[in-house]
């Protein structure tokens, strides 16, 4: 009977239990929305209401690792870290192989430099080299011939640099090490431009600019470009400049946001159709690297291409707008106290001036001419009178 009642009175509480869920499953909600934070931590939260806590993995380091670790924390203070990298080599292990302890060479071959210890540095650099040549690691070989490249280079030794840049390139293309192959390119480039050697330094800016744009690389693209434009420049050719500066140079310069690059370009297009007595096509450029100038409060900029207007405007005679520029030009450089940029403005008067008064010197040798025609004309139209025979 007992038992009866014991699982009548059950059932009656677990009916109970399920109305007042159900009840309240139909409460309409009223509060007000979670915000973002909220509902992540809510998301955490199980139907037993815990926080449930995801542990990471604890990656245990062994004791050279942990030294390398504490040393490249350390690099700000060379010593300390070539102590420590000294330590973790001593404490190596059969898990430690040569590449890890030539990567440790070439890190204390860095700092020995950093502290103007070039013999030791140089000697660190020799060793690591022997360590990925036995472990047969191309990639970090010609890492450290391009290391041993920009030593000799520092030293003014070109001749030195010149041969490890060169070797460090064959081996960069004979292991297709695409990714390094643009910046030694580059490297040997720069040394040949500085050397006024520019038949190889543009064979080398080609094959970096090439394989920078092939690689999507956004760092040195941009001083490649401005090196090969000045070569470019150099060769006078304005077809190749134009082509360079519109297909690709600005593209880039706009895409990764920068300023300067983008007003550089609009000055050097002013420029070649400048040259190419484009005017009209000179001016635009101009008028772009001007509101970009003042867009950005680029005083030096915004200078420069009013004076840049300021001929081109004489040019073509638009004399008032020219003189208005100038007179701009020359407050503002100097507010800025800027010598250089007052110079350029006392060029930009004695060119306007110059243009100016000879327009005025041709148009009234032209009007000098007109009239002597005309007169001429006139004297050759004129009826002569015949004279008579025997009349005084």
């Amino acid at each position: 009977m007992r038992r009866g009642i014991y699982f009548l009175y059950l059932a009656l509480l677990t009916q109970t239990l399920m109305a007042q869920t159900k009840a309240k499953s139909q409460v309409k909600v009223t509060s007000k929305p979670k915000t973002e934070i909220q509902a992540k931590v809510d998301s955490l939260i199980t139907p037993t209401d815990t926080l449930v806590f995801l542990k990471q993995p604890v990656v245990k380091l062994s004791k050279p690792e942990m030294l390398v670790k504490q040393a490249t924390e350390k690099q700000a203070k060379p010593l300390e870290a070539i102590a420590l990298y000294r330590k973790a080599m001593a404490a190596k292990t059969a898990a430690q192989d040569s590449n890890w302890v030539g990567d440790i060479h070439l890190a204390m071959a860095k700092l020995f430099f950093k502290t103007n210890n070039s013999e030791q540095g140089f000697l660190e650099l020799l060793t690591a080299q022997a360590l990925f040549k036995q472990s047969q690691n191309i990639s970090c070989q010609a890492a450290i011939t391009n290391e041993i490249a920009g030593i000799y280079e520092k030293n003014k030794d070109w001749t030195e640099a010149e041969k490890y840049y060169l070797l460090a390139l064959k081996q960069q293309e004979a292991n297709g090490l695409t990714e390094e192959i643009p910046y030694t390119a580059l490297a040997l480039a720069k040394g040949y431009h500085k050397r006024k050697e520019y038949t190889k330094a543009s064979k080398y800016l080609a094959i970096s600019v090439n394989q920078f744009e092939l690689n999507a690389e956004r760092n040195k693209r941009g001083e490649a470009y401005m090196l090969l434009l000045d070569i470019t420049k150099r060769k006078k050719s304005f077809v190749e400049n134009e082509s360079l500066l519109l297909k690709r140079m600005l593209p880039y310069f706009s895409g990764v946001g920068s300023t300067n690059g983008k007003l550089e370009c609009f000055d050097m297009l002013g420029q070649i159709y400048q040259l190419q007595k484009r005017n009209s096509e000179a001016k635009w450029f101009y008028l772009q690297a001007n509101t970009l100038s003042r867009a950005t409060n680029n005083v030096s900029g915004t200078v420069t291409s009013l004076i840049n207007l300021a001929e081109v405007k004489s040019t073509l005679g638009e004399y008032k707008s020219a003189l208005k520029d100038l007179k701009e030009a020359e407050v503002l450089a100097k507010k800025k106290n800027n010598l250089p940029l007052m110079a350029d403005v006392k060029l930009g008067y004695t060119f306007y001036n110059k243009t100016k008064a000879s327009r005025a010197a041709a148009k009234a040798k032209l009007a000098a001419n007109a009239s002597t025609s005309k007169g001429k004309v006139l004297a050759e139209t004129k009826p002569k009178v015949a004279s008579k025979t025997g009349q005084l």
